[in-house]
């Protein structure tokens, strides 16, 4: 009869719980592709990240959520890091940053020219073998809603020089945010 009492006692405090429960979601924008890389020296070497590299730098651009406006209105930093072997002389600058909405997305194209950031590369035990440099690109994204669905693309074309040996390689790196939805739980 206790067993049974307190079964009975578990299960409502559990009912009372998920009933003042909601869920809310937040939208991230990833970079299929990259975003899981686990960046090592081999890594850097391998083919399949060829097409974000310009000499021998890996550029892997990506993108935090800062809050919502309560409208639809998502905000987010736009961040990049890059990646070169220890022992490495390159030298990279960011040129130019264009960014537009290419699938079910509201955006006003960014175009910022003639910017030449520099990246300062440094020794990171987070990631042996590599140099990291790591800046922020954007401190906000768009100011205005989206409109983000599940659908939704944002592309981003970076202009990136590298100069190593006295060779300086200027190359147009493109990148392409998919939508990720998250569920989380809000309880009041």
């Amino acid at each position: 009869m206790l067993k049974q009492s307190i079964i009975m006692f578990i299960t409502g405090v559990i009912a009372v719980i998920l009933t003042g429960c909601q869920t809310a979601s937040i939208t991230d924008l990833i970079h299929q592709e990259t975003d899981k890389v686990a960046i090592t020296e081999e890594e850097l070497q391998k083919a399949d990240y060829e097409q974000f590299k310009a000499g021998e730098v890996m550029f892997l651009p990506y993108t935090r959520h800062i809050g919502s406006s309560g409208e639809g209105e998502e905000r987010y930093t736009v961040m990049l890091s890059a990646y070169q072997p220890i022992g490495s002389d390159a030298e990279a600058v960011i040129n130019t940053i264009t960014v537009f909405g290419s699938e079910d997305v509201t955006f006003e194209k960014i175009d910022k020219q003639e910017l030449s950031i520099p990246m300062d590369f440094s020794e990171d035990e987070e990631y042996p073998g590599v140099l990291r440099g790591n800046i922020v690109l954007m401190e906000q994204l768009n100011d205005k809603n989206m409109n983000l669905k599940e659908e939704s693309v944002v592309t981003m074309v970076l202009n990136v020089s590298v100069t190593s040996g006295g060779e300086t390689v200027t190359k147009d790196i493109t990148f392409e945010f998919d939508t990720e939805i998250r569920e989380y739980v809000v309880q009041r």
